[in-house]
Order: structure tokens, then sequence, then C-alpha cells
């Protein structure tokens, strides 16, 4: 993976880069997605180079996106991340800017977490992946998010775990 932000080939604006940078994507959302890494930094700098791309982009989406796969970011994405900058808010003690770039941060990584696994019709399926937790380890989103944004992690509310499902976020007070 570290290759590919090496290869000035995938950058280029030639007539092949868009399908070279898709095909390199979908190899990075299945590494991504199978693969459970020391730190998250690795798996996000993945992410964000794959959604940038044209492959990702909810404009290039058609009907025949694979099935599980998002055509665009759900609501329920926005709603999640809001809620956790809502909590850290009431908590105090966190600037507004902070707040901010935690809730992008974390609305990013919850977008990538939904590429491959949002299904509709079956909500069920899928919502062990896209749970976030923060009980006695913290979820790697959380992590990213708090170190994005400089908010210290003893500050996010403990102990949650949230269900992001189609048409539903769900929180659970897990004490």
């Amino acid at each position: 993976a570290a290759d590919l932000h090496r290869n000035p080939g995938l950058a280029s604006d030639g007539p092949d880069a868009p399908v070279q940078r898709a095909a390199v994507c979908e190899q990075i959302a299945q590494v991504a997605v199978n693969t459970i890494t020391p730190t998250g930094a690795l798996v996000m700098s993945m992410a964000d180079y794959c959604l940038d791309s044209p492959a990702f982009s909810t404009r290039n989406r058609t009907s025949t996106t694979p099935k599980g796969f998002a055509r665009e970011t759900p609501e329920e994405v926005a709603h999640a991340s809001r809620w956790w900058a809502d909590a850290l808010r009431a908590g105090g003690g966190v600037g507004a800017a902070s707040i901010e770039r935690f809730r992008e941060s974390l609305h990013k990584d919850l977008e990538f977490r939904c590429i491959y696994h949002w299904y509709p019709s079956s909500p069920q399926k899928g919502s062990g992946y896209r749970s976030i937790v923060n009980g006695v380890k913290m979820d790697e989103a959380l992590k990213r998010a708090c170190v994005a944004s400089g908010v210290d992690q003893a500050a996010v509310p403990r102990p949650r775990i949230m269900f992001v499902n189609p048409g539903e976020v769900k929180v659970q007070n897990t004490a």
C-alpha cells in the first residue's frame, strides 16, 4: 500500500488514470475492510486516498454499483458523527473548532466504513461492523478523530455503543 502513494503514474491525468485509480482503490478497500491494523493511520490514509477518487465519488455511482455499496453518504453517518460531537460539546472543556474537526474526521471514517457495508433491505446485516464502541476499549474511529482534532480521549463519553444502521442510529449506555 505504501507504493501507491509513491507511484506518480497513479496521479497522472492520462486516459488510464481513473481506471488505474479505481482498480487500486478496489484493492485497498478489500485490504482495509479485512485487515486489523495495530494503528488506524494506514487505514485512514487509504480511506483519504480512495474517497477522493472518481470510483468512490457519489457523483459517479450508478445502478450497477455493487450490492452493499452505499450510493451516497447515508444521512445516518452525518447523524452519528453529529451525536458524538454534541456529546463532546455537552461535556464541556472542548473548543468549538476542535469539536468540528472531531466531527469531520469521524464522519469521514464512518463514511469509509459504510462503503461496502450498507444494506437498506436488510438493516441488521453488517451492523456489528458499522458499530462504534467506546467502553473498556475505545473504537479506532474515535481514536483517529481525537488525534485529528486534538481532543483528549478522556473527554469522549463512555461507556457507549452506537449502531449506525440504515434508517436508524441507536446509542446504548452500557454502564
